[in-house]
């Protein structure tokens, strides 16, 4: 991660802290919601330069704040590295047990059917706001989910299949074809 994307992420802290949104935050810092946007992203073409990071941190009153920027950081390099392929087989896992369609979950959440489906599939990453965001609408409060991801105990109840279907899409059409070469010749 370089010193951009940490700044970024200390600005989203001091601003989501502010409870202000990208609109407010940037006219707070006079700067337009698409640059914070990257900014906080980091994604695009916007730069920051330390003096820029400093006058924005004094503008959302965050210089107080200091000494937990590392931690801030770090935190954010924690959830990172956790690991996310099967995050769509828990919530598939979850909006079956409550017994509701792809369009039964399209309605309750406000995401596309399409968009869900690719969420459940592994093929769309998926952010920890649209999961809670999930979550809440299948009636779940969102630190269940972590229960069904990482609890031995009960991280077992997600069928297996759905972790495979996720597996088995991340393969290269090469190696799903050495896989399944592999597989039938050890099971003749």
């Amino acid at each position: 991660m370089n010193p951009l994307e940490n700044h970024g992420l200390i600005i989203r802290k001091l601003r989501k802290l502010r409870g202000l949104n990208v609109r407010n935050a940037a006219e707070n810092i006079g700067r337009s919601i698409g640059w914070l946007s990257e900014i906080e992203n980091g994604t695009g073409t916007a730069r920051l330069t330390e003096m820029e990071f400093d006058r924005i941190v004094t503008a959302l009153d965050g210089s107080h704040h200091k000494a937990m920027f590392r931690t801030w950081v770090a935190t954010y390099k924690k959830e990172e590295d956790i690991d996310k392929t099967f995050e769509g087989a828990v919530l598939r896992h979850i909006r079956l047990k409550k017994e509701f369609t792809l369009l039964d979950a399209s309605l309750l959440t406000g995401l596309s059917r399409g968009y869900l489906c690719n969420l459940e599939m592994g093929r769309k990453p998926m952010t920890l706001k649209i999961r809670n965001q999930i979550l809440k609408s299948y009636g779940y409060m969102p630190k269940s989910f972590k229960n069904f991801a990482t609890d031995p105990v009960r991280s077992k109840v997600v069928p297996l299949a759905y972790k495979f279907k996720i597996w088995l899409h991340s393969l290269s059409p090469e190696q799903a074809e050495n896989f399944y070469s592999q597989t039938l010749s050890q099971n003749l």
